[in-house]
């Protein structure tokens, strides 16, 4: 798992660089933000899991962002409970496409996360 700062009570973690894929927290937490910077010249999707372990081809994220080439995205909870509520673990992964999971690249995605445990 990558390392992590306290900001504000709320856990904060930045990938070391690059990733593909990233498991963030092992169990119980709560997600209320990410961001993605996508340096590829292609399209990718971030995808979120609530898992342990790194999906399988196919498998369907229960969150999904669009982060358009050479650029960043946010994706936060709003009403009503401003957190998504994760029971195993959170995994997120770059995709090439949105509503199953495709194996992007090792290193297309920088990510910013909030959660708490």
């Amino acid at each position: 798992m990558p390392n992590f700062i306290l900001v504000d009570d709320n856990r904060y973690v930045s990938t070391d660089g690059y990733d593909g894929s990233v498991l963030v927290q092992a169990g119980h937490g709560y997600l209320y933000q990410v961001t993605a910077i996508n340096l590829t010249s292609s399209t990718r999707f971030m995808q979120v899991f609530d898992s342990l372990t790194a999906p399988t081809a196919n498998a369907i994220p229960f969150a999904c962002l669009e982060v358009p080439a050479s650029s960043e995205a946010t994706m936060r909870k709003e009403l009503p409970l401003f957190r998504w509520v994760i029971s195993n673990g959170i995994y997120i992964v770059s995709s090439t496409t949105a509503g199953k999971y495709t194996a992007g690249g090792a290193q297309d995605l920088f990510l910013q996360v909030y959660f708490t445990q």
